[in-house]
């Protein structure tokens, strides 16, 4: 599978002046479908009157905006996203945050642990500490997307697609941050991160779905513990190093794509975009029991990463794209579900 990743919205605190949304989001298309959605995507370019340049999100009209999102709707990719209320938050209350979160990355970390991993999780927070409160935004939003759009592909592509999980293709925007920065980050920080997420809370898997072509990723728990039933551990470093480049948008489809999805996302929760240009936004996401579209603040409580925003043109927003969302389980999978009790 192909994953695209990109961002919208500046990730600035504001304050609390009123709700701001910084959204990172991520693409994610079948490698089987990426040249046919790549040559339709160019003809309605060129529908659009953009021909050989790039497309915009923050320039789409309502109804530019739909034919996108119609368009994708052909190719069976799905979108994940994080989103969080920059408007919200001091830049006191980041840095406050920011403090927490890199105490927590070391603070059950204990003997039993692997060496090699007990090292990068200090190196972590020593770069977490050192971003500044725009970058570690961006980064803490990455840490959370992550985890959730593999567990999400995987288990929807095992039903329908399992070829797909045999390779991961990771195109990342690197926006205004300098690309060595960036790869610097991915491989010192969000890496060790999303590595250290996915052992304490292991994906879920879908009974009865063909994971066949996962197995080149699969491993033990780091630290010798029991293996969960229902629940598998992969090897996030090779499948983050898998197949990674930082790109830019104006030269890659893909993150095109995802430039535009975001945009329509953020101007959909900032009020700027009439719902005639977002209304099916959700279809293009998997319904998830939890939380479709994650929209989180920054939570004061150390014990926990974040809260729930309470916005009420937001809540309207997720609500809308949550009851549209596709289904995770196919009807067969439901039966196997059905018939094994869980």
């Amino acid at each position: 599978m192909d994953i695209f990743i990109d961002e919208s919205g500046q990730f600035i605190p504001l304050g609390g002046a009123k709700s701001r949304a910084g959204a990172t989001l991520a693409l994610i298309v079948p490698s089987a479908s990426r040249v046919a959605l790549g040559r339709a995507f160019r003809t309605l370019k060129k529908q659009f009157g953009a021909r050989g340049s790039e497309v915009k999100g923050a320039s789409l009209s309502e109804q530019e905006a739909a034919r996108v999102i119609s368009l994708l709707q052909a190719y069976d990719v799905i979108v994940e996203a994080v989103v969080v209320d920059v408007g919200q938050h001091s830049p006191e209350e980041v840095a406050e945050f920011k403090t927490k979160q890199a105490e927590r990355l070391i603070g059950n970390i204990t003997r039993d642990h692997q060496p090699s991993l007990i090292q990068d999780l200090i190196a972590a927070q020593e770069s977490m500490q050192a971003l500044s409160n725009q970058l570690f935004l961006q980064v803490f939003c990455m840490w959370q997307l992550v985890p959730q759009l593999l567990e999400t592909a995987t288990m929807y592509y095992s039903q329908r697609r399992p070829a797909e999980l045999g390779s991961f293709a990771w195109r990342v925007d690197a926006k205004d941050v300098s690309v060595t920065a960036m790869e610097t980050l991915w491989t010192t920080l969000i890496g060790p991160l999303i590595t250290a997420k996915t052992l304490t809370s292991p994906m879920g898997i879908i009974p009865g779905a063909d994971y066949s072509y996962y197995e080149r990723f699969d491993t033990v728990p780091a630290d010798d513990s029991q293996l969960r039933a229902g629940h598998y551990y992969t090897d996030m470093k090779k499948v983050l190093r898998d197949n990674f480049k930082f790109a830019s948008s104006d030269k890659d489809l893909g993150l095109q794509i995802a430039d535009i999805l975001a945009s329509i996302l953020t101007r959909a929760l900032n009020g700027t975009l009439q719902k005639a240009g977002w209304q099916s936004l959700g279809s293009l996401f998997v319904r998830r029991d939890e939380q479709t579209l994650r929209l989180i603040a920054l939570s004061k409580d150390a014990s926990q990463q974040s809260r729930e925003v309470t916005d009420r043109r937001w809540i309207s927003v997720i609500q809308h794209i949550h009851s549209l969302a596709r289904p995770m389980l196919t009807k067969h999978t439901m039966q196997l579900v059905r018939e094994s009790g869980l």
